[in-house]
């Protein structure tokens, strides 16, 4: 699903297009938190030429399981980013010096090809629709840190002492206390 850039005019072009999960889920090697697209995705963009640069339009909407930062369990979230770049040609660095920034130049995306790949923008818009702290609730109580317990459908199993004691920081405040009673000792 590439579209050649070179052959898209002033007038432009609108294209819409329903994704499969299997096209647009991203593999398991790409960066970030494991997903997968549920059921189809939708693309719609416009794309539109001005001079040498290409401004791309448009919105994702998808529906994605991902796992809880707190208690890694799975659920699903709306994904519905909406993006506006422009897409121009990689400049020699000597005239990076040259270039003004201005409201349109901060929407650059320098590229090698003047081509577009309708799979490789569905799942970086994907990924960038993902939630900065995915949580499957505000409730969630996530895991215990001691054995590992997911505190939203089972009690802690760590034994009869409250769950905030059995932390690393605990273990550090009783031997705090060991410390000071040997000190006392002295």
């Amino acid at each position: 699903m590439k579209i050649d850039l070179k052959e898209i005019g002033a007038s432009g072009i609108t294209i819409e297009r329903r994704i499969p999960s299997a096209r647009i889920t991203p593999d398991e090697a790409a960066e970030g938190p494991p997903v997968r697209v549920e059921g189809e995705a939708r693309l719609a963009l416009t794309i539109k030429r001005a001079g040498e640069r290409y401004h791309l339009r448009g919105l994702l909407e998808a529906d994605v399981e991902i796992a809880c930062d707190r208690c890694l369990g799975t659920f699903s979230v709306a994904v519905r980013p909406k993006f506006d770049y422009y897409l121009v040609p990689r400049r020699p660095v000597a005239e990076w010096a040259e270039v003004e920034i201005d409201e349109t130049t901060r929407r650059e995306v320098e590229v090698d090809r003047l081509e577009l790949d309708l799979l490789h923008l569905a799942r970086e818009q994907v990924r960038l629709g993902l939630p900065m702290k995915a949580l499957c609730g505000e409730d969630c109580r996530g895991i215990c840190s001691g054995c590992g317990a997911d505190l939203n459908r089972e009690h802690c199993r760590c034994g009869s002492a409250p769950h905030g004691e059995r932390t690393g920081l605990a273990a550090l405040a009783g031997l705090l206390e060991q410390l000071k009673d040997d000190d006392s000792g002295n």
